[in-house]
């Protein structure tokens, strides 16, 4: 099976052989259908199979404050290990992170969305102009 990366949490599966296609996500994250976010672009441990991802959930639909976590996940495994939270005061754009062997570096871009806005623009086919 190959899965296909997103900015979410419930991935698009693909079967190698038969290239048929179902929704997959991790047993012990119930965070796939609330608006959580995460990145198209894990990041290896060096020298190793376990990749290094966040994500971040909104505290609600109507405030920009929200927590950052940071998770590993062993190569072959269906589940993750979050490894660390923070709390943030503004959800921001993020779209990847590094890791060395000791540390996850994330920048947190000082760029915001209005996700009503940016809904309403998808809905209008403008693509994000």
């Amino acid at each position: 099976m190959l899965v296909a990366l997103t900015d979410g949490l419930a991935f698009r599966g693909v079967g190698a052989s038969t290239l048929k296609t179902y929704m997959w996500a991790f047993d012990n994250l119930s965070a796939t259908s609330n608006g959580t976010t995460s990145s198209a672009h894990p990041k290896y441990i060096p020298g190793t199979q376990t990749s290094v991802n966040y994500y971040i959930q909104p505290n609600n639909m109507l405030s920009s404050k929200g927590k950052l976590y940071l998770y590993k996940h062993e190569y072959g495994a269906t589940s993750i290990e979050t490894f660390f939270d923070i709390d943030i005061p503004d959800i921001s754009y993020m779209h990847s992170l590094s890791v060395t062997p000791k540390y996850a570096i994330v920048f947190l871009n000082n760029c915001h969305f209005s996700e009503k806005c940016v809904m309403g623009s998808m809905e209008k086919g403008e693509g994000g102009r």
